[in-house]
C-alpha cells in the first residue's frame, strides 16, 4: 500500500497501478518457477523397494563317486554364476559319505567280490537371486550337468551348517566323560563300619 501511495505522488495514478502490477508479477515469479521446476515422474521410478522378486539363501547341492569330475564342475558352475553377475555367497566341501557293496557267488553266501562307494558333495550358496535369473540357472545346470553328477536346488536351512563339518570322536569322548563326572562326582562310595555290639554307650 505505501509503495502504491508513493507512485500516486510522484508519478500520478496512471503509475501507480502500473507499478503495482509489475510488482505483483514480480512477487508472483518464483511460484511460477518452482511450479515449473516439478518433477512430472511415475511413482515406481523412485520406489526404494524392488520389483523383482528375490530368492533367500539358495544352495546347489553337487554329488557324484567321480571327485576329479566332481570338483572339475564345480569349479564350471561357479564361474557360470559369477558370469550371470549372481551373487554367490559361499562354496564349501562336505564330508564324504561311504558305503560297502557286497556281491555274493550264486546260490551261496560266499561273498565274491565287495567294493566301498564313496560319495562326494560340494555346495554352492546363492543369495538375493531374481526370480527373473533362477529359470536360467536353472535350465544352464541341467544341460550342462555331466554323467554321474546329481544336481539338486534347495533352500538353505540350520542343519545344513552342522553337516559341513567333521566331528571330533575325541572331543565327543571326553564330554561324555565330563558329563558323567557330573552326574556322580564321587563313584567311590564310602562305606561306613558299623558300631561293634556290646559298646557302652
Amino acid at each position: 500500500m505505501w509503495r502504491r501511495a508513493v507512485a500516486t505522488a510522484i508519478f500520478g495514478p496512471s503509475h501507480a497501478t502500473k507499478f503495482s502490477t509489475s510488482a505483483q508479477c514480480q512477487m508472483r515469479a518464483p511460484q511460477l518457477v518452482k511450479v515449473t521446476n516439478q518433477k512430472l515422474e511415475p511413482a515406481y521410478l523412485t520406489a526404494s523397494e524392488k520389483m523383482v522378486p528375490i530368492y533367500p539363501l539358495i544352495n546347489i547341492q553337487l554329488k557324484s563317486y567321480d571327485f576329479a569330475m566332481l570338483e572339475h564342475y564345480a569349479k564350471w558352475v561357479h564361474h557360470m554364476l559369477c558370469a550371470l553377475d549372481v551373487d554367490v555367497n559361499d562354496c564349501w566341501a562336505s564330508p564324504h559319505s561311504s558305503c560297502r557293496v557286497t556281491r555274493f557267488k550264486l546260490d551261496s553266501a560266499i561273498v565274491e567280490t565287495s567294493y566301498e562307494m564313496k560319495t562326494y558333495e560340494r555346495n554352492v550358496q546363492l543369495s538375493e537371486l531374481p526370480a527373473t535369473v533362477a529359470p536360467l540357472v536353472a535350465e544352464l545346470l541341467q544341460r550342462s550337468t555331466p554323467p554321474g553328477v546329481w544336481v539338486r536346488l534347495h533352500p538353505h536351512e540350520s542343519q545344513h551348517d552342522d553337516l559341513r563339518y567333521v566331528p571330533d570322536l575325541q572331543l565327543k569322548e571326553l564330554k561324555q566323560q565330563l558329563s558323567e563326572v557330573g552326574q556322580d562326582p564321587d563313584k567311590r562310595k564310602r562305606k561306613v563300619a558299623p558300631n561293634p555290639a556290646g559298646t557302652a554307650s
